[in-house]
């Protein structure tokens, strides 16, 4: 039940969040990507493949990214989370949630599609430190190991104006040392310009 409750609350406030993201009014022409930003945002993490048989989706996770322009078509970023799952079956670590402190580098390509909407696009590189709860300090997991992963992402950029942006986001990741971490990502964030 706690759970049904959690997912309805994630749905609702995910729709809520698209509803004012595109009642939002249009500003001037302008590139968003000419700042540095600091964003902050919720994100939820389902197992796929091989991961479902022993995961479950955990609940959603507070972010924060730091977000900066390569050039007008690329944004480079870094981002601190736990990825939040639940294990399926009693495992040696004596704990039902599996929390993964994630540090992500993001490079993502905007298109344009019809200002002030954008889309990013592109690879992100992920150090997944599997620990037994998803607070500080960290107690690393018995049953899973360190590793590096890999993350194909897709998000919608809402320009709200010169100082905000709002985005939602969709990431495909997988561990690559072995298989037993894949997920999906589902998140928005909110990204206030620093200079």
């Amino acid at each position: 039940m706690r759970h049904a409750r959690r997912k309805f609350a994630w749905i609702v406030t995910s729709c809520l969040f698209c509803v004012i993201l595109g009642a939002l009014p249009a500003i001037g022409e302008t590139n968003p990507y000419e700042r540095t930003y600091v964003a902050f945002g919720l994100a939820r993490n389902y197992p796929v493949s091989f991961s479902e048989d022993k995961l479950q989706p955990g609940y959603a996770s507070p972010l924060v990214s730091y977000l900066f322009d390569l050039d007008e078509d690329w944004v480079l970023g870094v981002t601190a989370q736990f990825k939040i799952l639940h294990h399926a079956l009693p495992n040696r670590d004596k704990s039902d949630t599996l929390g993964l402190l994630n540090i992500t580098h993001e490079t993502l390509y905007s298109i344009r599609l019809s200002h002030p909407m954008y889309l990013l696009t592109g690879p992100k590189l992920l150090y997944l430190l599997p620990t037994t709860n998803a607070r500080l300090p960290v107690r690393r997991s018995e049953d899973y190991r360190t590793e590096v992963g890999l993350a194909a992402s897709a998000g919608l950029v809402r320009v709200i104006d010169r100082n905000f942006l709002a985005m939602v986001y969709l990431d495909r990741w997988r561990g690559t040392a072995t298989m037993k971490l894949h997920g999906i990502e589902a998140g928005m964030r909110i990204a206030i310009a620093i200079h």
